[in-house]
Formats: structure tokens, C-alpha cells, sequence
């Protein structure tokens, strides 16, 4: 295992938080909802790039903005020196965030 290998446990969590076993506080839930909420957006926008760097027809949106093409490249290096580990991260986090919903809903209720 490298420092960039991630090993994600969505399943734990969201299971942990329909039997009630993930308990926090709902303004620290909300707080970790605005994060993984603001981390998708960044990975959905990571894996446009991806797309644009796999489809040559693309690649030409670069030209028109160095930084779009910039945005691109580091997509594409990022997929090379950690491969599947956007997907990962876009099949999991949607999994903390509703756990973590969930786990505010509960703390509500309890007040």
C-alpha cells in the first residue's frame, strides 16, 4: 500500500448509520456533508476532465483556455499514478454523505 492508495468503507459506514451506530452532532454532520458535497463536486469535475483527455475531439477545449488544458493534464496524470482511484472515490463518498446524512437525521430526532 502506497501513500495514495485509499481504501474507502461506505458500506460500513451507511450500514453504522441505518442501525444507529454513527452517532455525531448535527452541526459536525453538516459540516461533513459541505465537505464530501464540495470533494464530489471537484471529482465530478476531475472526471470531466478525464473524458475530454480520453476523447480527442476534446482535447481541442484546451486551446481556447491553458488553463482547461492544464486542468485536463493533471486529470489524466492523476488516473496514471493512481488508477480506478476516481472511480473509487465517485462510487464511494455518495456513500459517506448519506451515512452521514442519515446520522444527523437520527441526532435530530433524539433532541
Amino acid at each position: 500500500m502506497t501513500e495514495y492508495d485509499v481504501t474507502y468503507r461506505g458500506d460500513l459506514m451507511l450500514s453504522l448509520a441505518e442501525d444507529g451506530k454513527l452517532t455525531i452532532e448535527v452541526a459536525e454532520a453538516d459540516e461533513l456533508i459541505a465537505g464530501i458535497e464540495r470533494t464530489l463536486s471537484l471529482l465530478r469535475l476531475r472526471e470531466w476532465g478525464l473524458q475530454a483527455w480520453r476523447h480527442p475531439s476534446w482535447r481541442e477545449c484546451g486551446g481556447h483556455d491553458p488553463s482547461i488544458e492544464q486542468f485536463v493534464v493533471d486529470a489524466a496524470f492523476f488516473e496514471q499514478v493512481t488508477p480506478g482511484g476516481l472511480e473509487a472515490a465517485l462510487r464511494e463518498l455518495p456513500k459517506y454523505l448519506n451515512a452521514f446524512r442519515i446520522a444527523r437525521q437520527q441526532a435530530l430526532t433524539a433532541r
